[in-house]
C-alpha cells in the first residue's frame, strides 16, 4: 500500500505559510480523537481551508502531518458538517497528485465518498460528485494497466 508520507512534494515544495500555526493546532486536535464535535468540525474546517489556499495551497504539508487517514475516518462521521469539510479536504488532496490519489484509494477513500452519496444531504453529495474527484480516485492509474 502507497504511504501518503512516503509521495509528492519535496520538504520545500510547500513552506508553511502563515496558516502552519493554526493548521498545526488543527492537526493536534484530529490526531487525538475522540473530541468535542466542534473542536473536530473547526479543525476539520481549517485543513480544508489550507488546501484550498489558491496561492499556497499545503497539501504536502497536511499530508506529512499524517492527516489523510483522518479525513478519510472522518467519512465515517456522524455530522453531516464534519463528513463535508473531511469529503472537501479530500478532494483537494485528490487534486494534486497522481500518487496523493492512488494513496487515498488505498485509504479505501473511494469506498467512502461512493457511501456517501445513499445516505446524506444534497451539499455533501454536490462536493462529493462536482469536484469529479471521485473519478479521479477510482480511475488513477488506469491507462497505465490497460484501463479505462
Amino acid at each position: 500500500m502507497a504511504t501518503l508520507q512516503k509521495l509528492g512534494a519535496s520538504p520545500d515544495s510547500d513552506l508553511p505559510t502563515a496558516a502552519a500555526p493554526e493548521l498545526s493546532s488543527a492537526a493536534e486536535t484530529l490526531l487525538h480523537l475522540p473530541v468535542e464535535e466542534s473542536a473536530i468540525f473547526s479543525s476539520a474546517e481549517t485543513v480544508r481551508k489550507a488546501l484550498s489556499n489558491e496561492t499556497s495551497p499545503q497539501v504536502g504539508l497536511v499530508v506529512r502531518m499524517g492527516l489523510a487517514p483522518v479525513l478519510v475516518s472522518l467519512l465515517d462521521y456522524t455530522s453531516e458538517r464534519v463528513r463535508v469539510e473531511a469529503a472537501w479536504a479530500i478532494t483537494n488532496i485528490a487534486a494534486s497528485t497522481e500518487g496523493y490519489c492512488k494513496a487515498l484509494r488505498d485509504l479505501g477513500a473511494a469506498t467512502k465518498l461512493v457511501a456517501t452519496l445513499s445516505n446524506t444531504s444534497s451539499l455533501l453529495k454536490e462536493q462529493v460528485c462536482e469536484s469529479r474527484m471521485l473519478n479521479r480516485i477510482v480511475h488513477v492509474g488506469d491507462s497505465e494497466s490497460g484501463g479505462r
